[in-house]
């Protein structure tokens, strides 16, 4: 019921006026089919007479009576599918909010977690469905209770009938928990089969698949997880079916007999009969109709029901992820004690950390792979939360930008590439174009700023490696951050490309308003690491020591031997 009242809300906050109209409209079309069903009644009953008043009214009232069924309803629809739709995009941009946040993120890792989003989308297709499918349910009830009450009049004898016909709408109930059982024991597989799909369909992956020969082998991916996938959602389906046909069949029966028992015991007028007839008749057909529309309702039900434990869960990451922030002067960043694990894991990926990041200074992050360095930037991003420890800092909620080893292209106008936001501020994209060297290649795009990139559209341009990477730069740098984090960003970068990057880097003294730019710099290459004012080894989710090029080769004996190693294979000297 909490659900439904949800639901309830979000229509009306969409569209009041149409909710109120539609639902007005909706009435009349439920109590008109009792007013046919009476009109048809005074019709016999007038021709039977030979009165031709009443024959012309009992005409007319069964005329009026018909049209407002249709019409009404008709128009109902038309109003709330309008205030569905809204609704609609109400409820995703909720979801949007749940996913886009900065809280939580090892959450959304988890194969639980993705099969809670397939199950709240598939609720959210299904919405306008639903939604007309409760209003129906609702003129259902109306119907059924006008229906009952004017049989009841009309044949006392039959007043127990719309119990039992009641039957098959608590079957549908139950065979609604069935199919969404099997659609949440499905969606693994379904999206196993959509990302091989997306594999081969998409330009990104086009050159492996061609070149290594991967289409058959795509295509027989996708054929066992789909059929999977729809096994298990056809298990739910035909339990579901057997059960309301288990529910239907004693109704039909029971309606045939009662309808066969009334019309051959006589004592009664035809138009008395009418009358019993055609409200049987529509008890039973509205509550056979009742299965589809309980079987959608139920669906966005659920659909519902994972957004707000969704947001609950995101809520509660979020008074986890502020809690013990203090406001430090200069954009000093300070982490005390902190440690971190994964969930489901049985030890600490990062444990006992304390560092201080101090304003306007370059700090290189090293260590080799597995050493908890990206832990610690999905800490510092705000992505992960830790397990134990305190984070100081300017800014609790956002302070730190990352250019991470993975960024984003997401194909807009370079002016939202860099501000990602919906309103970009056109003196912040230039200093953060200029900070991150990408007026060259700015200029030379065909409407500069505005242009499209990305192959997506029509007049989309590509950029390289090393000019994307200059955007992500641009990103982080707009919205002026407390530190700047760059996680491995040479990994996909030629040696010259690399050199440049980290000179540029190394260059990046202030912000745009002023304040001195505390610079972040995650590595496994040593090639740029002496020109950092710290280097900070890690080593198994430990720091280990803390220093400068100079006093770690002197005084640390792994980092030496780290560097020594690289020095040999790629010619650089100390």
């Amino acid at each position: 019921m909490r659900e439904i009242g949800t639901l309830i809300r979000e229509v009306w906050k969409a569209g009041p006026s149409r909710f109120a109209v539609g639902t007005a409209l909706l009435l009349v079309s439920a109590i008109a089919p009792v007013i046919v069903a009476t009109s048809l009644k005074r019709l016999v009953e007038a021709t039977q007479a030979g009165n031709a008043i009443p024959v012309t009214l009992a005409v007319l009232a069964l005329a009026s009576a018909w049209a407002a069924e249709m019409g009404s309803g008709r128009l109902a629809e038309v109003m709330h599918e309008r205030v569905a739709d809204a609704a609609h995009d109400r409820l995703h941009a909720r979801l949007i909010r749940v996913l886009t946040g900065p809280v939580g993120f090892e959450r959304r890792q988890s194969s639980s977690f993705q099969d809670s989003i397939d199950v709240t989308r598939a609720g959210f297709r299904a919405f306008s469905f639903a939604w007309y499918g409760l209003l129906q349910s609702c003129t259902l009830v109306v119907q059924i209770l006008a229906s009952t009450m004017v049989l009841v009049i009309a044949a006392p004898g039959l007043a127990w009938f719309p119990v039992c016909a009641a039957l098959p709408v608590a079957a549908s109930a139950i065979a609604a928990r069935l199919i969404e059982k099997g659609r949440l024991a499905a969606a693994t597989e379904r999206r196993r089969a959509v990302e091989f799909m997306r594999i081969a369909f998409s330009a990104e992956h086009a050159f492996e698949v061609r070149g290594f020969g991967l289409g058959p082998l795509l295509n027989r991916r996708f054929t066992v997880s789909w059929k999977s996938s729809s096994s298990a959602q056809i298990r739910g389906l035909r339990s579901a079916g057997a059960l309301e046909l288990a529910a239907t069949i004693p109704v039909v029966i029971i309606g045939i007999g009662v309808l066969a028992s009334f019309a051959t015991s006589g004592g009664t007028s035809l138009g008395n009969t009418v009358l019993v007839v055609s409200l049987v008749l529509q008890l039973a057909t509205q509550a056979l109709s009742a299965g589809p529309l309980v079987r959608d309702l139920f669906q966005v039900s659920q659909g519902l029901r994972q957004l707000a434990e969704l947001e609950r869960v995101n809520t509660a990451d979020a008074e986890t992820a502020v809690a013990g922030s203090l406001t430090l002067p200069n954009s000093q960043v300070e982490l005390t004690d902190i440690a971190y694990r994964y969930p489901g894991a049985d030890h600490d990926a990062l444990h006992g950390i304390n560092l201080s990041l101090r304003s306007g200074e370059m700090i290189a992050l090293v260590g080799a792979n597995g050493a908890g360095k990206s832990t610690l930037v999905g800490i510092l991003s705000g992505l992960l939360i830790p397990t134990n420890g305190t984070i100081h800092a300017r800014a609790a909620d956002r302070f730190a930008s990352t250019v991470f080893q993975s960024f984003s292209r997401p194909g807009f106008r370079l002016i939202e590439d860099v501000a990602v936001c919906r309103y970009p501020d056109l003196g912040r994209y230039r200093h953060a174009i200029a900070t991150a060297g990408a007026e060259g290649f700015e200029s030379a795009l065909p409407k500069g700023a505005e242009t499209f990139l990305g192959r997506e559209y029509r007049r989309g341009v590509d950029l390289s490696g090393g000019q994307w990477q200059r955007v992500a730069i641009a990103r982080a740098t707009y919205h002026d951050a407390g530190i700047a984090v760059f996680d491995e960003p040479d990994s996909a970068l030629d040696a010259h490309a690399e050199r440049a990057l980290f000179e540029h880097i190394s260059t990046m003294s202030t912000w745009r308003d002023g304040r001195p730019a505390t610079r972040l710099l995650v590595t496994h290459r040593l090639t740029s690491a002496p020109a950092a004012d710290r280097i900070v080894l890690l080593e198994q989710g430990r720091v280990v020591a803390i220093g400068t090029h100079q006093e770690l080769i002197a005084g640390n004996s792994a980092y030496r031997q780290m560097y020594d190693t690289q020095s040999a294979a790629f010619g650089f000297e100390q």
